[in-house]
């Protein structure tokens, strides 16, 4: 159903659409208004009770298809063009799906705040958060457009706390958490300059580069981390990042400590996310590794 306003005195156009969705029903409204003041164009919408499949459809067999969204958005158009605009986004709880019952993981609630900054040129995060049970952190960051199709990233947060559920662990606080990068639309590259993980336990920094100009994606990785407790290791470790090898390491590996890690990868386009095993050379992936008193069960 769609209802429609207009009132030609103050230049205001209000609409509000009600639909059938993937879950039940959603609604979505939108205003238009001309400012007394300034003569600037202010357009306003919200949407409530949407899900990621009315979003994506093809996310409809996926676990995460009934996670709810909840937004709004506000954009100021002057003669000159988009002068500012915010957008403040809601997730609700759901699972997100990876492939396999080890890399699902279960979403309590998020929230995104954005806001468009015409003078700079750039997309300011302002702070929002993510909550995977006790796994949860704010964030804020930057998005610049630094022309040519090149786009620039960074992210950071100062409150991150780590607890997958099947670690047996308790949760690790992270003290600082970084990504920052840029992708290349001309090039089809996704570069990530710096990641870091950093604990009062130990540290993890890593970089690589995805390239999409093949079948599957290239990568090319290095990443180290510093002297810490096969604990701390393991909270480190995402459970959809290589979930066989680190369900592996959960069940086999304990006790001790990491003195020394560092890992280089170089795996052509064509290898990587097939269901068969990749036929990837020898010289491709390294791993330097120094363990102390660590027990290995086979």
């Amino acid at each position: 159903d769609l209802t429609a306003r207009t009132d030609s005195d103050v230049g205001e156009v209000v609409a509000q659409l009600t639909a059938t969705g993937w879950s039940g029903t959603w609604t979505a409204d939108v205003a238009r208004r001309i400012a007394e003041d300034s003569g600037d164009h202010v357009v306003s919408a919200g949407f409530s009770q949407l899900t990621l499949a009315d979003v994506m459809p093809s996310l409809a067999s996926s676990a995460a298809a009934e996670i709810p969204l909840y937004g709004n958005v506000r954009v100021v158009v002057d003669d000159r063009g988009m002068r500012d605009a915010t957008l403040n986004l809601d997730v609700g709880a759901g699972v997100l799906d990876f492939g396999t019952p080890d890399e699902a993981v279960l979403l309590d609630e998020a929230s995104f705040h954005a806001r468009w900054d015409g003078a700079a040129g750039e997309i300011v995060v302002e702070p929002s958060s993510l909550h995977f049970g006790p796994t949860s952190g704010s964030f804020t960051g930057v998005i610049r457009d630094e022309g040519s199709g090149r786009m620039m990233f960074a992210f950071e947060s100062g409150d991150a706390t780590l607890a997958a559920r099947d670690t047996g662990e308790p949760p690790l606080a992270v003290q600082q958490l970084e990504i920052a990068g840029s992708t290349d639309i001309a090039s089809r590259v996704l570069d990530v300059d710096r990641v870091v993980i950093q604990t009062e336990d130990g540290t993890f920094a890593g970089a690589f580069r995805l390239g999409f100009t093949g079948e599957t994606p290239s990568l090319s990785a290095a990443a180290e981390l510093t002297p810490m407790d096969i604990a701390t290791w393991k909270r480190m470790w995402p459970p959809f990042l290589a979930p066989g090898a680190r369900r592996w390491a959960l069940d086999n590996i304990a006790g001790g400590r990491i003195a020394s890690a560092r890992f280089e990868a170089a795996v052509p386009a064509g290898e990587l996310f097939r269901t068969e095993p990749p036929s990837i050379e020898k010289d491709a992936l390294r791993l330097d590794l120094r363990l102390e008193d660590v027990t290995v069960s086979t």
